[in-house]
């Protein structure tokens, strides 16, 4: 358990950027680019082959938030419907701490949570490489 609360944390810093960096778009009056990103940017529909092929393309002309906002958005399409819904409500949106008590039981909540948490952050590292 210890490991899944320092990895919480990791998500919460990762989550805490983004936000910081969407914000940062919208109040330099980038709002189109803002938009595009939250919709990925067009990056998953141009077909890419590979993973590595996303990245590269979702690197072009863009601002470190940018960059940093479509690599987010890119681990999130690389996770399942139940994880992405999960690291959404517990990160990025602010549903409390018992958002999951009407749809989960506790021990549902704890295995996604462990899986989703280890699957973001190993998608979210290999965009590092």
């Amino acid at each position: 358990m210890k490991a899944i609360t320092k990895y919480d944390s990791r998500l919460k810093e990762i989550f805490e950027a983004y936000k910081v960096a969407l914000s940062s778009l919208l109040k330099s009056g980038r709002n189109d680019e803002a938009i595009n990103l939250l919709k990925d940017g067009g990056v998953i529909g141009k077909n890419p082959k590979t993973f590595s092929d996303i990245l590269k393309s979702s690197k072009n002309d863009r601002t470190p938030e940018e960059i940093f906002i479509n690599r987010v958005n890119i681990v999130l399409t690389f996770l399942d419907s139940e994880e992405k819904k999960f690291i959404l409500n517990e990160y990025m949106y602010s549903q409390g701490s018992n958002w999951y008590i009407d749809i989960y039981s506790r021990s549902t909540y704890y295995r996604i949570k462990k899986n989703a948490i280890e699957r973001f952050l190993n998608f979210f590292d290999c965009t590092l490489k």
